[in-house]
């Protein structure tokens, strides 16, 4: 259980985090590696195919079962394009040669 002085830490903590766009603008460091943005171009940008942005641990909430990564979960970057290739058929408009 939470406790009441926890949960006004949290509040406060996303706070800072809600309003750190009026402070910084649209996009605002909030650690030495991590930045916030509510700029959608920034975010399409960042998740793109060979982006110099790198995921992080936050990803790892994306997991559909505790214990087992899926594609959007993978932090290793190479571990994630080696799946991303082996699924390219299933996904591709192009049907493979007969």
């Amino acid at each position: 259980m939470t406790s009441s002085a926890s949960r006004r830490n949290i509040n406060y903590t996303n706070g800072q985090v809600n309003n750190a766009d009026s402070v910084q603008g649209a996009t605002a460091r909030v650690a030495p590696n991590m930045l916030i943005t509510k700029d959608p171009e920034l975010v399409k940008r960042m998740n793109a195919v060979r982006s110099p942005f790198v995921r992080s641990i936050w990803y790892s909430g994306l997991r559909l079962h505790p214990t087992r990564d899926n594609i959007t979960s993978i932090i290793d970057e190479s571990r994630h394009a080696e799946i991303r290739k082996k699924m390219t058929p299933g996904v591709s408009l192009i049907s493979p040669p007969a």
